[in-house]
This record gives C-alpha cells, sequence and structure tokens, in this order.
C-alpha cells in the first residue's frame, strides 16, 4: 500500500498507520452524525398542565397509602382474628384438629406408629396439644373460648366432633 503526500511523493506505507487512518476516518463519520443529531433535536417543552395531572395522581395515591397503613382495611390485611365471633372461631379449632388427625393417621400409615410429638410429625400448632395413648389411638386437645376442652380421639367417629363446623366455615362471615 502506498500513500501520497502533500508534496507529491509516494511513499509505501504500513499496516498500522493504515489502520490508524482507518479509526480516524471512524471518528469523524461519529463526530458528524453526533453533530447532526444534536442540530436537529427538537426542545422539550413542558406542558403547564404536566405537575398539575401529578398533583392529582400522587395526592390520592399518597392518601391510599396513609389509609392502607393505618386503617388495616380487611381486603388488603384479611379479617382480624379476633374479631371472628367464638363460634366461628371453635368451628376453625375443630376443622384444624380434624385435618391435624388425618395427618397424623397419614403420619402412621407411612412410619408405622405415631410421631412422639407434632414437630416430629412436621406440625406445629399453637394451642393443640398431642397425647399417644395407644399404639392406633391419639388424642389432641384444644382450649375453647368458653374455657371447656376441645378432644379429638382417633378412635371415635369424627361426624359427631366436626358438627357444623364445615357448614360454618363454608359460609360467608357475617
Amino acid at each position: 500500500m502506498v500513500q501520497m503526500r502533500p508534496s507529491g511523493t509516494i511513499v509505501p506505507v504500513d499496516q498500522d498507520e493504515v489502520n490508524k487512518q482507518i479509526a480516524l476516518r471512524d471518528v469523524m463519520w461519529h463526530a458528524v452524525r453526533e453533530k447532526t443529531a444534536v442540530t436537529m433535536a427538537r426542545p422539550i417543552r413542558s406542558y403547564r398542565s404536566r405537575p398539575i395531572i401529578l398533583a392529582a395522581i400522587a395526592v390520592p395515591a399518597v392518601i391510599l397509602c396513609a389509609y392502607v397503613f393505618i386503617a388495616k382495611p380487611d381486603f388488603i390485611y384479611g379479617p382480624d382474628p379476633t374479631a371472628v365471633p367464638a363460634v366461628r372461631r371453635e368451628a376453625y379449632t375443630r376443622f384444624a384438629m380434624f385435618l391435624l388427625a388425618q395427618r397424623l393417621s397419614g403420619y402412621r400409615a407411612t412410619a408405622r406408629r405415631f410421631p412422639e410429638s407434632l414437630e416430629a410429625a412436621g406440625e406445629n400448632w399453637e394451642g393443640i396439644t398431642y397425647k399417644v395413648l395407644s399404639d392406633s389411638v391419639f388424642e389432641l386437645s384444644a382450649r375453647g373460648d368458653s374455657g371447656k376442652q376441645i378432644v379429638l380421639r382417633s378412635d371415635q367417629r369424627v361426624d359427631p366432633f366436626l358438627g357444623n363446623s364445615v357448614s360454618m366455615i363454608k359460609r360467608r362471615p357475617q
């Protein structure tokens, strides 16, 4: 490859010089494109209504957030357990004990024995106590709101124990 100098002489050019000139050409093309883009760009116009619209959106959003954190509504946080009537809480407790009994029976079917504790079965129910009475019988008990013990034994029928708990749980709370 050769290069013609301003004096009119022709001199050979090495590969490094070619790479430098190609890089210089690319930089110049980039500079021209950027200059053209800057001169062609339109200025940003701000509308007077923009702050009003933003305020109209932000103020209700802040009020909603304050309401949610102060009032803690049921539709976001769920119902307050202390506001549930005692009859309904007892129905929940009876159904939870029934489900726990099913879990313990399943444990016995696979391990051929009842677990020593609820934690050994992978369960931890606050307020429910568990006792193994024999190789085939266990007892679950919990204290109801009235102070009366709710007892479920694995050798007794479940229907009288549950009573109307299932239908009460299905019904929507008033």
